[in-house]
């Protein structure tokens, strides 16, 4: 697979942009749930990935990301969510010096 050119960064927390991501020519989309989404709203976002992520893979055609959060009490539950939405891949910013890909492998346990 090729790597994407260009890739637009959506708050999974709302809907409306959500909704439009598929339509703005991106060469992948990264659902975010860490920074873009307040600590509030972290739930809601977790659970507009099980709507969005088939949605956004049957009708913009492009590799669907999910990126976590990296706080321990985050990570397992943003894990869970993006794989059962069927997310292509996850990442998780470690700082702004490096950032590790994790690949999806959805038989694990999370």
């Amino acid at each position: 697979m090729t790597e994407p050119c260009s890739m637009l960064f959506v708050p999974a927390d709302t809907e409306r942009f959500l909704a439009k991501a598929g339509q703005r020519g991106a060469d992948a989309l990264i659902l975010d749930l860490e920074d873009a989404v307040a600590r509030q709203s972290k739930v809601a976002a977790r659970e507009n990935l099980a709507t969005f992520v088939p949605l956004l893979k049957a009708s913009a055609g492009v590799p669907i990301y999910v990126r976590v959060n990296n706080e321990p009490e985050l990570l397992a539950a943003d894990l869970e969510a993006a794989i059962a939405a069927g997310a292509e891949d996850v990442q998780i910013v470690g700082g702004l010096e490096h950032m590790q890909h994790l690949p999806m492998d959805h038989g694990i346990d999370v």
